[in-house]
């Protein structure tokens, strides 16, 4: 059965999570907010660092950590070694992996809904933009929670785009709007999901349910009040642009020359007020029956 407790209070006190929001963005003023990177790996810090002060083995020992889809970003894999956390990454991806400087022994080459790992493997497992991804997210999101052991922690983070774009009447609306508009429509095409974040917590009740797992559930939604971050939308869809420029034709082929275009006027546009999607995280622990 699944706990859900929306005010933060299983591994978050209501002000715990609020001061955390809070030093994520007052770290990362809009100024000096440039890519998207910077955004999460901001975000990923607040979620993660109160855990592993909670959780740190008091024996000496290491808590044991998966970083499923963990690509070839290693802010995650930085954090864990500031912490002393046994970090190890899994990915589909050989090249992302391949690109990575971790200890090989500490690298899983596999699908992220099928690990090779036994039940109970770790003590917190972290997911990051990739329940979005998957045709079935359900599956992903059992097998995270398979490796998680009882008493451990299960961090699912996903973005929702569903209040993102141009604030009403800022310079460069309309752009912002259409270049919006034509990425959702490039992840789309991609199979990504760009609003799971807000169906993220219910999917996860259903798993647990399902199962008949004993779990509780914590929401923490990271919202960035609106302002200036031209540069970091324009940086998030020149990587859609990158992508959309590899495939070369079609549809895809139209689209980037629609997204260029638009990239130009936002430029153009100078200072623009924008509100970016919130980053949505679920922290779950399997607890005994």
């Amino acid at each position: 059965m699944s706990n859900v407790d929306g005010a933060g209070a299983n591994l978050y006190t209501a002000q715990q999570a609020q001061a955390a929001e809070a030093q994520v963005w007052s770290a990362h003023e809009a100024a000096r907010l440039r890519t998207m990177g910077m955004l999460v790996a901001s975000v990923t810090e607040a979620d993660l660092a109160p855990i592993f002060t909670e959780m740190t083995p008091t024996d000496g020992t290491r808590l044991r950590f998966i970083d499923i889809g963990a690509g070839s970003d290693t802010t995650t894999e930085e954090l864990c070694d500031a912490a002393g956390v046994e970090y190890t990454a899994l990915d589909g991806k050989e090249d992302f992996l391949e690109g990575r400087s971790t200890e090989p022994s500490r690298k899983i080459l596999a699908d992220v809904g099928d690990i090779p790992r036994p039940d109970g493997s770790y003590d917190v497992t972290f997911s990051r933009a990739v329940t979005a991804w998957q045709e079935h997210p359900r599956g992903s999101i059992a097998e995270q929670l398979r490796v998680t052991r009882l008493g451990g922690v299960a961090v699912f983070t996903e973005f929702d785009w569903t209040h993102s774009g141009a604030v009403a009447g800022s310079p460069g609306e309309a752009a912002i709007m259409t270049a919006r508009s034509i990425m959702m429509l490039a992840l789309s095409t991609a199979k990504f999901k760009p609003d799971f974040g807000a169906q993220l917590g219910k999917c996860i009740d259903e798993v647990v349910e399902g199962q008949a797992i004993n779990a509780q559930r914590t929401e923490v939604r990271h919202d960035l009040p609106s302002g200036d971050y031209t540069a970091l939308f324009l940086d998030a869809a020149q990587n859609v642009l990158l992508q959309l420029r590899a495939t070369g034709r079609g549809q895809a082929a139209v689209l980037a020359g629609l997204l260029e275009d638009s990239l130009v006027k936002i430029e153009a546009a100078g200072s623009c007020l924008i509100r970016l999607p919130a980053l949505v995280t679920q922290i779950v622990r399997p607890t005994l029956p």
